[in-house]
């Protein structure tokens, strides 16, 4: 898909559309010096193209700002990069560059990652620290995300609910198309869900790896049925049993 594809996928209004390359002299002077190697290494050179802005003028979302937060604006990027290898560490980079909370796709010539992330403000600096960071699945289908993102779709309520709704629905495609687990209308719930998915996919992961190494076959009998076990707790979480 090229940007007007996707602008037009995501059924943005035509206000918020921007299509333009960002200059690197407008991020560089606000990166370290270990940044700016890194994302002069992983962006291919004028990849850096802003998609769109989301704000009260162009959409008629309040704006929101608490002490801990604040949603003056959305921006859609498009970064092309050499590989998606350093695609996290590249968003940090930005999303700290700038005092705007951020969807960035990321592309090669064959793939495509959105991300997302919770940012914290910096009162003295007036930009963003990055606290958790949500991203798609590449195995999953594009469309899948930019159908749940739909401007008619989303939670206009203020800036801060529209831009979390476009993270619920990368944590929700997740669960259910990956784990195919049943999930909450609410984001923290849902965060948790994956996140214990997840964190029970590392144990089984260890205790396999453990029994594979084992020499001693109680002991490698005893991690199995470990592993065994936390694959049935998984199965019961995921469907919602207790």
């Amino acid at each position: 898909m090229d940007e007007k594809e996707i602008l037009e996928a995501l059924e943005l209004p035509k206000e918020t559309h921007v299509l333009r390359t960002f200059p690197f002299n407008r991020l560089g002077p606000r990166f370290k010096a270990k940044d700016k190697k890194t994302f002069q290494a992983s962006v291919e050179p004028h990849g850096v193209r802003l998609l769109a802005t989301i704000n009260t003028i162009t959409t008629n979302i309040p704006a929101y700002e608490d002490e801990e937060t604040v949603y003056q604006e959305i921006h859609y990027f498009q970064i092309k990069m050499k590989d998606l290898k350093n695609v996290k560490q590249i968003y940090r980079i930005i999303a700290e560059a700038m005092p705007y909370p951020l969807l960035i796709r990321f592309i090669t010539n064959n793939e495509a990652l959105w991300i997302g992330a919770i940012h914290e403000k910096v009162e003295k600096i007036g930009l963003l620290k990055m606290q958790d960071l949500y991203s798609s699945n590449p195995e999953i289908d594009e469309q899948l995300y930019l159908t749940s993102w739909t401007f008619p779709r989303s939670d206009m309520y203020n800036l801060k609910t529209f831009y979390e709704n476009l993270l619920n629905k990368i944590v929700q495609i997740e669960l259910s198309k990956k784990y195919e687990a049943v999930t909450d209308k609410k984001f923290e719930i849902n965060i948790t869900q994956l996140e214990t998915v997840k964190a029970l996919e590392k144990e089984i992961a260890f205790c396999i790896a453990k029994a594979k190494k084992e020499t001693q076959m109680n002991k490698r009998i005893e991690w199995q049925m470990k592993a065994n076990k936390l694959k049935e707790q998984k199965d019961k979480y995921i469907k919602g049993e207790k």
